[in-house]
């Protein structure tokens, strides 16, 4: 038997007769200096860093210099700035200079009315005229200081108080009352003296069972004279002690006018006079020993005297 003839087709043959060729093989990229050579490209990457570094550095010597420039012109600006301000704080000083020159002349006119009305007010050692102004009662009647002094022993204590029945006020009313006895003893009268009218003083008189009267000066003229009205209306809270006098024309003569407080006044008051608390006690005593004398005496009369014959 004969062998079959393989038949092959034109694609076939085509491929049989076309020279097998082998598959390129892949090109080689060449590669660049910086590529192959990896410590060249550190060497740059080092040398770009050394130039920032060194650039770095030529900032931070340029920052240190500006710096220490200004540093070392700081004294010159801050001299600068002191010349300024020393020139600056001239000129005020000198406006406030004339100002002060220009206010010199109304301080001292304010001055001279504080002296003036100062003066014309009675002071230690004036002698009181007859003439001063009137004053009225906590019951209403008017009377004088003169009037007053013809009536004393030796003279007069005069306290001032701003108001009737306030703290103070009372502080003070009540010791003077608590010592009238001792300046009885002494030859002076006691009386106070406020702006209020009569009705506050006799209530305030009242409702501290005071043992002297209370002058009330609601026009504060009497303040006036004596210096111890506040401005522009009050009382000065003082104490006045006036002797009475046989000088022509003069009703007495002040030994002191003082502004005090309440217990100040009280003392100042003892002082002039010429008590001291041991006498006030040795008065008191004496005082109660005669009462109970007194009593005594009267008792014995009605005892001995016996019944009285209506008789005859």
């Amino acid at each position: 038997m004969s062998e079959p003839v393989l038949r092959r087709s034109g694609r076939n043959a085509a491929k049989k007769d076309l020279p097998v060729t082998q598959p390129a093989a892949p090109a080689t990229k060449k590669r660049s200096a910086a590529e192959t050579k990896k410590p060249a490209a550190k060497k740059v990457k080092t040398v770009a860093d050394k130039a920032a570094m060194a650039v770095k550095t030529v900032v931070a010597k340029a920052t240190e210099t500006a710096v220490s420039s200004k540093t070392a012109a700081a004294p010159e600006k801050a001299e600068r700035a002191g010349k300024a301000s020393a020139k600056s704080a001239v000129k005020p000083s000198v406006k406030v200079a004339a100002t002060k020159s220009v206010a010199k002349p109304a301080v001292k006119a304010a001055k001279a009315r504080k002296a003036d009305e100062a003066a014309e007010g009675l002071k230690d050692g004036d002698f009181l005229p007859k003439d001063l102004p009137e004053v009225q009662t906590e019951d209403g009647s008017r009377t004088t200081i003169s009037g007053l002094l013809e009536t004393a022993q030796k003279g007069i204590i005069i306290f001032a108080y701003p108001r009737a029945s306030t703290q103070g006020c009372t502080t003070q009313a009540c010791l003077f009352r608590d010592n009238f006895s001792a300046f009885s003893e002494a030859g002076y009268t006691v009386y106070g003296l406020s702006g209020d009218a009569p009705a506050s003083n006799e209530r305030f008189k009242t409702k501290q069972n005071l043992t002297y009267t209370l002058l009330c000066d609601p026009t504060y003229e009497l303040h006036e004279k004596f210096a111890i009205k506040k401005k522009p209306k009050g009382t000065i809270r003082s104490v006045i002690i006036i002797e009475k006098t046989a000088e022509d024309g003069y009703a007495g003569k002040i030994l002191r006018s003082s502004p005090a407080s309440p217990q100040i006044s009280l003392h100042i008051a003892k002082e002039v006079v010429g008590i001291d608390h041991a006498s006030i006690i040795a008065a008191a005593a004496e005082a109660k020993e005669a009462e109970k004398k007194t009593a005594n005496n009267e008792i014995t009369l009605s005892v001995g005297a016996g019944p009285v014959d209506t008789s005859a």
